[in-house]
C-alpha cells in the first residue's frame, strides 16, 4: 500500500500533461508488441566494386548482425555491381553467394560465412553440431567445419553451433581451428545432433587470423554491449549523438534516462548533483578546468570526437568508489576497418542575438579565431616586476611609514623629472600603466554567425602478422547567445537594504501571511560568445595475437567572452529617493584540457581461456585562465546626503563594499570591485592495472579479477587583484567609470606636463598589483585495491561482485604570505594598508585510511534477449579542494560570497537497483528500473546570512558555503524506457523509430534543527522535509526518428522536460530557490543530395519558454503564499544551424 501511495504521488506532477497517456503506452503495450519477433533489417548500398570483407562490415554496421568467418579465407574476394535499396539480409547474402560462390548460413542474429563454391544438390539430411574445448567444455567460436569430398563447409557461431545440409546419408567432417589439433569425425543420418571436442595444440600451429575490432557507434551495437554488461548502464551511440545534433557531450547526455544538465556544463545522474559524478575518458579520470567548480566540465569535450557515451548507474569493484551518482564514460572514435574520411560545416544563429544582431560586450573583446587573444590580457612580466622594483613595506607602529607599491611609484614620479634616467623611467611606468584597457563598462557590438566544423579520418594497415591503426579527428564551433532584459532579484523577509538603512521585519508579515520584500531588483543584459575546438589522435598496435596496445591523445580548448550589465535598485529602502545599483562584469577566459593515455591488453597464457593483464596509464592537464576580469558594483544614492563629506549634497556615487564577519578575519572590508587575474593549473596522474584469471567450475567459465588503482590530482591556483580608484574618484567624475580610468587619469596625466616641482602627487591613478587571499596549492589522492568475481552460477544466472578498499587524502595550503589588504569603512574613501593575518589555519589536511566499498550485481537471463538485474553497491564522495579551502569569491548572480569549509568530510552512499530489460530486436529495448539511494553526510551548498540582522549598520554580503548535512538523504525512483521500430503499425511506418524514457523520482531529507528553525523564522508552516538538491520529480525524453536509407532522409523530433529542482538552500528565513519546468522541443534533419554529399541542420528549443528560478516550497507550483517571487528569469532563444557533410570515403 505504501508503494502504491508513493507511486501515485510520483505521478502527480504529470497528471495534467500528455505524459500520462505516453506512460500508459509504455506500460500497456498490446499483446502483439510483446510477442518476440525477428527484425527484418534492410540494407541500402550502391557500389561498382567492393571487397567482401568491407561489404560484410557495412552489413554489420547497418543491421547489427553478428558475423563469423575465416578472414584469411575471404581475403581477396570482391563483389561487383551492388545496387541495394532496403534489401533484406537473407536476399543480400543470397546475391553475394551467387556472385562469389561463398557459403553462408543465418541462425537468428548470427551469420556464418565461409569460402568455396557450394553446389546445389538434393539434401539428404540436416546436421546440427556443437564444438567445445575438450578441457574447459567452453563453446568454440569460428571453427571451420569442412565436409570431405564435397565443396561444402560451415563456421561455428557464438554458441559453438554449426549447421550443414548434407546430400549423402553419411559424411566425414574435418574441423580446424587456430591453436587446436585438426580433427576428423564421421557422421550419419539418424544419429541426431553431434558434439565434437577439440584438443589444444601446444605448438600453436595452424591458421592465422586477424581479429576484427568491435565498433560501438550505432544503437544496435551499444544495446548489445549494455545487454552483456555486468552493470546497470545506458549508452548513447555516435549515430544517436548525430541525430540530436549535439555539439557538446553535455547536450548529448540530456537525452539519457535519469541524466540532467546544469548550466550546459555539469551533469547529474538520478538527481545526485554533478559533484557526485565521475568523468572518465576511455577508462581514465578526466581533469578539471574550472576554479569555481569541483566537477568536470564535460562541455569541453566535443561530441563529434566520440564513438559513444556510457552512463554507468551501478558499479563493480574495478570502478572508482567515489562514483556516488555514477560514471560518465567518454569513448573516443575507434580504428575503422577501412579508410574513412569525413568533413562537415554548419552555420546559424541564436534568436536571442540574430544574424548580425547586437551583442552586449566590451571594448577589445575579440577572442580571436582560436581564442588566442585572451592570453594577451595576462599581466605582463614588466608590470609584475614593479612590485619588486618598488617593494611595499609595513610599519605597524606608524601608518604614515607604510608604503604600497603604488605609493612608492607616486613618490618616485614626484622627483622623476630631475634626471634623464628618471624621466625615462617615468615614461616606462606611464606606458605600463596605460597598457590596460581603459574601460569598465559594456558596449554592444555586431555578432558573428554561429559556426561548426568537423573532420575525421581513420584507417588500419597490416604488415605481416602485425596490425597498425590510426584515427584522427577535429571539431570546432563558435556560438553567441544573449540574455536580453532578463530579470534578477533578491527577495527577503526584511525591509531595508543593510546599506546605510537598517533592516526590519514588516509588521504585516505573520505566520499565516508572509510577504517577501524585493531587496534588490535588477535588469540583466548579458552577451556571451564562446568557441570550442578539440582534436583526437589515436594509434593502435598489435605486435602479436593476444597483445593490443593503443595510445590516445585528446586535446580541447574553449574560450569565452561575456559582457554583463545589471541595472536596478533597492526598492525596500523606504527612502524618499530610490537607491540605484549599476553592476558591470567584463569577463574573458580560456580553458584547456589535454589527456595523454596509453592502454594495453595482453593474454599472458596460451590456453583457450587465457589469463589477461590490462593496464591504463593517463596524464591529463586542465587549465583555466581568466585575465583582467573587471567587476564593479556602484550604488547611486540621491537622498541629499554626501557620506564622504558628511554634509548635504547632490547624487552620491560609491562602490558597493561590505563586511562578512564569518568569512574574513575581524570583519574586514570585502570589496568585490577590482580587476582580477586568475589562473588554475591542475594535473592528474591516473594508473590502473587489472589481472583477470578465468577458471572452470561445474563446466562453466568464471572470472576472478583483481587490480590496483591510483589517482593523484594536483592543483595550483593563482589570483592577483588590481585595485581601481576609490569612491571619491568615482564621485569626482559623476559616476562615469570609463572616465575615471581614462588615459588622462592614469599615471602621467597629459604626458609629462604635470611633473611640476612641488606638486605633492603629480601622477594620476597608479594600478596596484596585489596577491589576493585566495592563492593556494594542494593535492588530493585516491589509492585502491580490489578483488571481485564474475561467476556464471547457471547458464542463465550471473553474479559479479566483490570489495574495493580505497583511501582518501586531501592536502592544501592557502598562501597567506606577504598579502597587504586595504581596510576601510563603506562611508569613507580613505584606505590604510595592513598585513593580512588570518585567524584560521591556512593548512588543509584531511585523510581517511583504506575503507571497504562493496558491490554485488546479479543478472538473471530467463531468455536470451531478456535480462533481470539486481544491484547493490556502496560509494563515497570526497570533498574537493575548492570546497574545503576558505577562499572568498563574489558571485554577482547570487549576491553572495562563495567560500569553502575546511571541516568537510566524505559523503557515503548506498544504492539499490532493480532493472528488467527486454531486447526485442537489434536497436530495440523495453526496460523498467526501480532504485533507492541512501546518502549520509551529503555534501551540499547552502545560502546563508548570519549577519547582525535588524541591527546591521552596513551592507553585509550573504554567503554560499559547502557543508555536510547531518540528516540522511533518500532518493527512490522508477525509470521507464522504450525504443521501438514502428513497422508493426504497417508497412508505411517501417522507417519510423520511437524512443522515450521517463524517470519518476521522490527524494527527501529531513531539515536539520538549524535549517528548520531558519525556515520557520516567519513561516510556521515551512515543511520539515525538502527534496535533495538538483533532484527533479520527473524527467521525460521523447523522440521520433525517421530514417529512409533509400532516399537518404533522416529526421528527428525530440522533446524534453523535467520537474522543478532545488537549486539553492536558503538559511535566512525565506523559502528555498527552485527552477521551474521548461519544455524543450528540438528538430534535426539530414538529407543526402548526392552520392557523397548531404545537407543537415537543426532547430533547438523551438518552444523557447522563459527559464525561471523562484522562491518557493516544494510542490507549491512555484508560488509562496499564493505569489510568485522570481529570482531570475530569461529566454534562452532558439538555436538554428544548417550545413553540408561530405563523406570522401
Amino acid at each position: 500500500m505504501m508503494f502504491t501511495t508513493g507511486f501515485i504521488r510520483w505521478l502527480r506532477p504529470l497528471r495534467n500533461s500528455f505524459c500520462m497517456p505516453l506512460l500508459a503506452l509504455i506500460l500497456l503495450q498490446p499483446s502483439y508488441l510483446l510477442a518476440q519477433r525477428k527484425a527484418a533489417e534492410n540494407i541500402t548500398l550502391q557500389t561498382e566494386e567492393i571487397s567482401l570483407l568491407e561489404l560484410i562490415g557495412k552489413i554489420k554496421e547497418q543491421t547489427g548482425r553478428n558475423f563469423s568467418f575465416d578472414q584469411a579465407g575471404l581475403r581477396g574476394i570482391t563483389v561487383k555491381k551492388i545496387n541495394w535499396q532496403s534489401k533484406p539480409v537473407d536476399q543480400s547474402m543470397a546475391e553475394i553467394a551467387a556472385k562469389t560462390g561463398i557459403r553462408y548460413h543465418i541462425v537468428g542474429n548470427n551469420v556464418a560465412v565461409a569460402p568455396g563454391t557450394q553446389q546445389q544438390a538434393a539434401v539428404s539430411f540436416i546436421l546440427k553440431g556443437r564444438v567445445l574445448d575438450m578441457q574447459t567444455k567452453e563453446p568454440l567460436i569460428g571453427v571451420t567445419v569442412i565436409v570431405q569430398g564435397a565443396q561444402q563447409n560451415a563456421i561455428t557461431d557464438a554458441s559453438g553451433i554449426f549447421v550443414l545440409r548434407l546430400k549423402d546419408k553419411q559424411a566425414v567432417l574435418l574441423l580446424t581451428y587456430i591453436g587446436y589439433v585438426k580433427k576428423t569425425v564421421k557422421v550419419q543420418a539418424g544419429k541426431g545432433d553431434v558434439e565434437i571436442q577439440l584438443t589444444q595444440d601446444r605448438k600453436l600451429l595452424g591458421e592465422v587470423s586477424v581479429e576484427a575490432r568491435r565498433k560501438y557507434n550505432n544503437e544496435a551495437a551499444v544495446l548489445n554491449e549494455r545487454k552483456n554488461s555486468a552493470m546497470i548502464s545506458d549508452i548513447i551511440s555516435a549515430r544517436n549523438i548525430e541525430k540530436t545534433a549535439s555539439l557538446t557531450t553535455t547536450q548529448a547526455l540530456q537525452r539519457v534516462s535519469g541524466v540532467t544538465v546544469t548550466n550546459d556544463k555539469y551533469v547529474s545522474i538520478r538527481g545526485m548533483g554533478d559533484r557526485n559524478v565521475v568523468g572518465q575518458l576511455n577508462g581514465a579520470r578526466l581533469t578539471n578546468a574550472n576554479a569555481d567548480n569541483n566537477s568536470v566540465p564535460l562541455d569541453l569535450v566535443p561530441a563529434g570526437l566520440l564513438e559513444n557515451i556510457a552512463v554507468l548507474k551501478s558499479v563493480t569493484p574495478d570502478k572508482p568508489a567515489d562514483a556516488a551518482a555514477g560514471i560518465v564514460e567518454l569513448r573516443t572514435k575507434s580504428i575503422p576497418d577501412s579508410l574513412s574520411l569525413t568533413f562537415s560545416v554548419q552555420v546559424g544563429t541564436n534568436t536571442t542575438v540574430g544574424l548580425g544582431g547586437d551583442l552586449n560586450s566590451f571594448y577589445n573583446s575579440e577572442l580571436g579565431q582560436w581564442g588566442q587573444n585572451v592570453k594577451k590580457k595576462n599581466l605582463s612580466p614588466e608590470f609584475l616586476r614593479l612590485s619588486d622594483e618598488y617593494p611595499a613595506s609595513i610599519d605597524p607602529a606608524n601608518a604614515f611609514n607604510t608604503y604600497t607599491t603604488s605609493r612608492r611609484i607616486q613618490q618616485f614620479l614626484y622627483s622623476a623629472r630631475l634626471t634623464p634616467e628618471g624621466r625615462m623611467e617615468a615614461r616606462r611606468i606611464d606606458r605600463i600603466m596605460k597598457s590596460f584597457d581603459p574601460v569598465l563598462t559594456t558596449q554592444y557590438k555586431k555578432s558573428k554567425p554561429n559556426q561548426q566544423y568537423s573532420f575525421s579520418f581513420g584507417n588500419n594497415y597490416k604488415w605481416g602478422k602485425q596490425v597498425f591503426g590510426i584515427v584522427a579527428g577535429a571539431n570546432y564551433y563558435y556560438r553567441t547567445e544573449a540574455k536580453q532584459n532578463a530579470r534578477l532579484a533578491s527577495w527577503s523577509i526584511y525591509q531595508g537594504v543593510g546599506y546605510r538603512y537598517p533592516l526590519f521585519i514588516p509588521g504585516s508579515n505573520t505566520a499565516n501571511n508572509v510577504t517577501l520584500n524585493d531587496q534588490l531588483v535588477q535588469t540583466e543584459n548579458t552577451g556571451i560568445e564562446s568557441l570550442n575546438f578539440g582534436g583526437l589522435l589515436g594509434l593502435s598496435y598489435r605486435p602479436a595475437k593476444g597483445h593490443d596496445i593503443s595510445l590516445n591523445f585528446i586535446g580541447n580548448k574553449a574560450a569565452e567572452g561575456q559582457g554583463t550589465s545589471l541595472t536596478g535598485s533597492f526598492p525596500a529602502s523606504a527612502q524618499q529617493y530610490p537607491i540605484l545599483n549599476q553592476v558591470y562584469s567584463l569577463r574573458q577566459e580560456e580553458r584547456m584540457m589535454n589527456t595523454y593515455q596509453g592502454r594495453g591488453k595482453h593474454k599472458v597464457s596460451r590456453s583457450v581461456n587465457p589469463i589477461v593483464f590490462e593496464w591504463n596509464v593517463s596524464f591529463s592537464n586542465g587549465k583555466q585562465n581568466n585575465p583582467d576580469y573587471r567587476f564593479t558594483s556602484v550604488v547611486i544614492d540621491s537622498n541629499k546626503y554626501n557620506y564622504v563629506n558628511k554634509a548635504p549634497g547632490a547624487d552620491f556615487w560609491s562602490f558597493l563594499t561590505g563586511t562578512r564577519a564569518s568569512v574574513l578575519a575581524g570583519g574586514a572590508l570585502y570589496d568585490p570591485n577590482n580587476r582580477a587575474y586568475r589562473l588554475l593549473d591542475e594535473h592528474n596522474q591516473n594508473y590502473q592495472a587489472d589481472l583477470t584469471v578465468p577458471f572452470i567450475v561445474a563446466n562453466r567459465k568464471h572470472l576472478f579479477k583483481t587490480g590496483y588503482y591510483f589517482l593523484r590530482k594536483e592543483r595550483d591556483y593563482r589570483e592577483y587583484l588590481q585595485t581601481i580608484p576609490s569612491s571619491a574618484a568615482l564621485s569626482a567624475v559623476s559616476g562615469d567609470l570609463d572616465k575615471m580610468i581614462a588615459y588622462d587619469k592614469v599615471a602621467l596625466m597629459n604626458g609629462e606636463s604635470q611633473l611640476n616641482e612641488g606638486q605633492a602627487y603629480p601622477s594620476g591613478f597608479i594600478y596596484e598589483v596585489a596577491k589576493s587571499i585566495n592563492n593556494y596549492k594542494g593535492h588530493s589522492l585516491a589509492e585502491a585495491a580490489y578483488a571481485m568475481g564474475d561467476l556464471q552460477l547457471r547458464n542463465n544466472l550471473r553474479l559479479a561482485g566483490g570489495v574495493r578498499f580505497e583511501k582518501t587524502q586531501v592536502k592544501a595550503l592557502l598562501d597567506t604570505s606577504n598579502i597587504i589588504m586595504l581596510t576601510a569603512t563603506d562611508r569613507s574613501s580613505t584606505a590604510t594598508p595592513v598585513v593580512y593575518n588570518p585567524t584560521f589555519d591556512p593548512a588543509i589536511n584531511y585523510s581517511v585510511g583504506f575503507q571497504p566499498y562493496y558491490s554485488v550485481n546479479l543478472i538473471y537471463q530467463p531468455k536470451e534477449n531478456l535480462n533481470v538485474r539486481a544491484s547493490y553497491n556502496t560509494t563515497l564522495a570526497r570533498p574537493e579542494l575548492r570546497e574545503m579551502i576558505p577562499i572568498t569569491q563574489y558571485d554577482p548572480f547570487q549576491f553572495a560570497i562563495v567560500t569553502g569549509n575546511p571541516d568537510l568530510q566524505n559523503q557515503y552512499s548506498q544504492s539499490f537497483d532493480l532493472r528488467a530489460e527486454w531486447f526485442t530486436a537489434p536497436g530495440e529495448v523495453f526496460a523498467v528500473s526501480v532504485y533507492n539511494k541512501l546518502i549520509d553526510g551529503q555534501l551540499t551548498r547552502v545560502y546563508s546570512n548570519d549577519s547582525a540582522g535588524t541591527t546591521a549598520n552596513g551592507y553585509d554580503f550573504s554567503q554560499v558555503k559547502f557543508y555536510n548535512d547531518r540528516e540522511r538523504g533518500h532518493i527512490r525512483g522508477i525509470e521507464l524506457e522504450a525504443r521501438k521500430n514502428l513497422k508493426f503499425m504497417g508497412y508505411a511506418f517501417r522507417h519510423f523509430f520511437f524512443n522515450t524514457n521517463l524517470i519518476l523520482a521522490d527524494s527527501y531529507i529531513k531539515r536539520n534543527k538549524d535549517r528548520l528553525a531558519k525556515s520557520r523564522l516567519i513561516d510556521n508552516y515551512a515543511p520539515e522535509k525538502s527534496p535533495l538538491q538538483y533532484q527533479p520529480a520527473y524527467s521525460l525524453n521523447v523522440s521520433l526518428d525517421y530514417e529512409n536509407p533509400k532516399t537518404g532522409t533522416s529526421l528527428t523530433a525530440s522533446f524534453n522536460q523535467m520537474g522543478e529542482r532545488l537549486l539553492q538552500i536558503v538559511l535566512t528565513g525565506e523559502p528555498d530557490i527552485y527552477d521551474r519546468p521548461v519544455p524543450v522541443l528540438d528538430f534535426v534533419f539530414r538529407q543526402r543530395i548526392l552520392k557523397k554529399w548531404a545537407v543537415k541542420g537543426f532547430a533547438k528549443n523551438l518552444l523557447n519558454p522563459p527559464y525561471k528560478e523562484v522562491y518557493t516550497n516544494y510542490g507549491n507550483k512555484g508560488l509562496y503564499f499564493g505569489k510568485e517571487y522570481v529570482r531570475r528569469a530569461y529566454y534562452r532563444g532558439t538555436e538554428i544551424m544548417i550545413g553540408l557533410t561530405y563523406d570522401i570515403f
